[in-house]
C-alpha cells in the first residue's frame, strides 16, 4: 500500500487528502489490480488505473469530487493508445474535436513533454465542461 496526495473539490473548496492505493503487478509491471481508498471511502479493485480512478468518485458522496488531470478539461487520452496511468495536458492547444487532438498527437514532437499521470494536479485546473472545451476523455460521462 503507498498513499499519494490527492486533490478533491469537497464542498466547494479544493482540498488535498491523503489516499491509499493498493496496487498489484505483474512482471512486465502492468496493474494486475489496484484501488484507492479516502476517508473510508474505497473503490473496488480493477486492473486498470483510469477505472479504479473512476470507481472511486463512484463511492464517493455527491459533495466530493476528485480534481486531477483525469478530471481537468485540459487532460485528454491519446486517441492511438496510452499507458496506464497516463493522462495528457493540451493546456494552452485549440481542440476543438476528436480529429484536432490526434493531429495534436501525429504532429507534436514534444509530446511526451505533456504527459501525466491520472492523479496529477497543477493551478491550471478546471473541471471538464464540454460546454466551454473539447476534451478527449470520458469523465464527464461517469455515472
Amino acid at each position: 500500500m503507498q498513499i499519494v496526495q490527492v486533490h478533491y473539490c469537497v464542498n466547494d473548496v479544493m482540498q488535498m487528502l491523503s489516499t491509499k492505493v493498493f496496487l498489484e503487478q505483474n512482471d512486465d509491471g502492468e496493474p494486475t489490480s489496484v484501488c484507492y481508498e479516502v476517508q473510508g471511502y474505497r473503490s473496488l479493485p480493477v486492473d486498470s488505473t483510469e477505472f479504479a480512478v473512476k470507481n472511486l468518485q463512484k463511492v464517493l458522496p455527491q459533495n466530493m469530487k476528485i480534481a486531477a488531470c483525469q478530471t481537468c478539461m485540459f487532460g485528454n487520452f491519446n486517441p492511438y493508445g496510452d499507458m496506464d496511468n497516463e493522462i495528457f495536458c493540451l493546456k494552452g492547444l485549440d481542440v476543438q474535436n476528436k480529429r484536432d487532438v490526434c493531429a495534436v498527437f501525429e504532429g507534436e514532437e514534444q509530446i511526451s513533454e505533456r504527459s501525466r499521470t491520472l492523479l496529477a494536479f497543477c493551478s491550471a485546473y478546471k473541471p471538464i465542461d464540454e460546454q466551454e472545451r473539447y476534451t478527449y476523455n470520458d469523465w464527464a460521462y461517469l455515472k
